[in-house]
């Protein structure tokens, strides 16, 4: 852990910031710090801290051109902070890192009313709109995908699943996998339906301020289905995780709302509806993909049993 703060402490240094306090967010290569600094009128900040490595490279300064471009749409998002030669990534042997500044607002887990949901999908909408006038500059890297399932990489997670959940699990996977691939080979991809998107909007990097939406975490952004933006939000309202609140009864309604925001602002393509609902199963699928890698068992996480246990009956959904 020293190392790891001693690190923080140069990388901030190559930005002149000087911190009262520093707090650990998440840890690891990717780590991600929360910073006060040493000032008259203190501010607090985020570093966030990358591998080293060209594509990756590349994929950072996409995300801090779209941040900036956003925030100067007026859009709720972290504002990345310019080193003093202008550049918005450092980088040394060890790895990457941006500094952005804190953006204040709540994640509602409780008491989410369709009102949000209508907030989120203005944001949303206008997040595409904003990353749409980058694609015109060529500003993304073209082969950065956005966050989201390998589905070919779920055949190898057979053995896993059955332990877990019998056939019952692996037979449902498999079936919503071949579902997913075939209805992809068909869905447009006119910039209607695909572009530069967040990639993982769920809830605890959606944010609420002042009347409006926001979201923080745009580190998994690339290529992919404007509708996965959508169906993020979704996932966790239609199937709750252990110790969320159960937003199930008015989920037709959140729904309603999210969609109805997101079209006020942007065309609605007519199979918009058939994607997000499609989306939503490689959420789910995603979540499955995540588990069978880096976990031991489904208890892992007090939500897992209960997640694995209803997944079959999610996907036939």
């Amino acid at each position: 852990m020293q190392a790891a703060t001693a690190r923080a402490h140069a990388l901030l240094a190559a930005w002149g910031v000087r911190p009262a306090r520093l707090q650990a967010l998440t840890r690891g290569p990717e780590a991600v710090w929360r910073v006060l600094t040493q000032e008259r009128r203190p501010r607090t900040l985020v570093l966030r801290l990358y591998p080293a490595g060209p594509a990756r490279a590349a994929a950072i300064d996409a995300e801090a051109a779209w941040l900036r471009h956003a925030a100067q749409q007026g859009l709720h998002v972290p504002q990345p902070q310019a080193l003093p030669d202008g550049r918005g990534r450092h980088a040394d042997a060890a790895g990457q890192a941006l500094l952005l500044a804190w953006l204040p607002g709540r994640m509602l887990f409780k008491g989410l009313r369709p009102v949000h949901l209508h907030r989120a999908g203005v944001f949303i909408a206008q997040l595409h709109d904003s990353a749409q006038a980058l694609q015109a500059l060529g500003l993304f890297p073209p082969a950065q995908a956005a966050h989201g399932a390998e589905l070919s990489r779920l055949a190898d997670h057979g053995d896993r699943l059955r332990r877990w959940g019998g056939r019952r699990l692996q037979h449902a996977v498999d079936a919503a996998v071949q579902r997913l691939a075939l209805q992809q080979r068909h869905w447009p991809r006119d910039d209607r339906h695909r572009g530069w998107i967040h990639g993982d909007l769920h809830p605890w990097n959606l944010l609420f301020a002042d009347g409006r939406a926001g979201a923080i975490d745009f580190s998994d952004g690339g290529w992919g289905w404007l509708a996965q933006d959508l169906a993020a939000v979704l996932q966790f309202l239609r199937h709750p995780l252990a110790g969320l609140a159960d937003h199930r009864p008015q989920q037709p309604r959140l729904r309603e709302a999210l969609l109805a925001g997101y079209a006020s602002v942007r065309p609605w393509p007519r199979r918009l509806d058939e994607q997000v609902d499609a989306l939503h199963a490689q959420r789910l699928l995603n979540t499955v993909c995540w588990m069978a890698d880096d976990w031991a068992s489904p208890a892992e996480r007090p939500w897992g049993p209960a997640f694995l246990a209803q997944l079959p009956t999610a996907l036939s959904a």
